[in-house]
């Protein structure tokens, strides 16, 4: 094995620690800063928002539809180019954005 080799198993695997380690060292900083306050960090982390998972589920529709147009157009169309699956996927997820946030916002 040549030395290019060991550097960049070397750096990959620096990398994947100085990430982990910067994770958890930023979450041991907020439960900390938590507890200074009186709040206990175990009761925040299990709030669920019940307007996430409405959002994550307008999105997976939006690519499941984009996949099926995606589909119909490379099936009647012959073409076989990348954009012919991730142009409309990326139109429908996008339009499903714009959904949700005419949905979301609050009146004025």
């Amino acid at each position: 094995m040549d030395i290019e080799g060991i550097i960049a198993i070397i750096v990959t695997f620096s990398t994947a620690f100085g990430i982990v380690y910067i994770v958890m060292s930023t979450r041991h900083r907020e439960h900390m800063a938590m507890i200074q306050r009186g709040i206990n960090p175990k009761e925040g982390s299990r709030r669920t928002d019940p307007e996430r998972a409405l959002k994550t589920g307008m999105q997976m529709i939006g690519v499941a539809v984009g996949l099926g147009c995606g589909y119909l157009l490379e099936v009647y169309t012959s073409m076989e180019r990348p954009w012919v699956y991730f142009g409309p996927v990326m139109f429908f997820v996008g339009l499903v954005m714009i959904l949700y946030y005419f949905r979301s916002r609050k009146p004025v």
